[in-house]
């Protein structure tokens, strides 16, 4: 399912793109100095949390609306994907709190999760515009 451990390195990096997604955490950098595992629940289990969300408005959305700018074939397409990726966001919260926070995600499936969110967000802003 593409679960790896995480290292601290691509954390560190990914520390910017953390707070897009999460504006209310509140870290400073000095937590960066904690040990790997405490690293990993700051900055990890609210990003799995917030894909949830996002994943979980944008399957609602997906699944209630006939979307006019995407074809049926599309907008199926779409959802399958946020499906998916949805099922695949709680198999990595499930072995994160199994492991207590010994297990991560392959930085490679974290970018595809935000490419999806991208995708949905921008099919929703289209879908607004339409019905303005």
């Amino acid at each position: 399912m593409g679960l790896y451990l995480l290292t601290v390195a691509f954390l560190r990096n990914q520390a910017q793109n953390v707070t897009r997604y999460k504006e209310s955490l509140d870290f400073k950098m000095s937590s960066f100095n904690l040990p790997e595992p405490q690293l990993l629940q700051v900055l990890l289990e609210p990003l799995l949390e917030d894909f949830q969300y996002w994943f979980s408005r944008s399957r609602s959305f997906l699944e209630a609306e006939k979307v006019p700018c995407l074809s049926p074939q599309e907008q199926a397409d779409l959802l399958g994907r946020v499906v998916q990726s949805q099922q695949e966001v709680t198999a990595a919260q499930s072995l994160f709190k199994v492991t207590n926070g010994q297990v991560g995600v392959e930085p490679g499936i974290l970018m595809s999760w935000h490419q999806l969110v991208t995708e949905c967000w921008q099919v929703k802003i289209r879908f607004r515009q339409g019905t303005a």
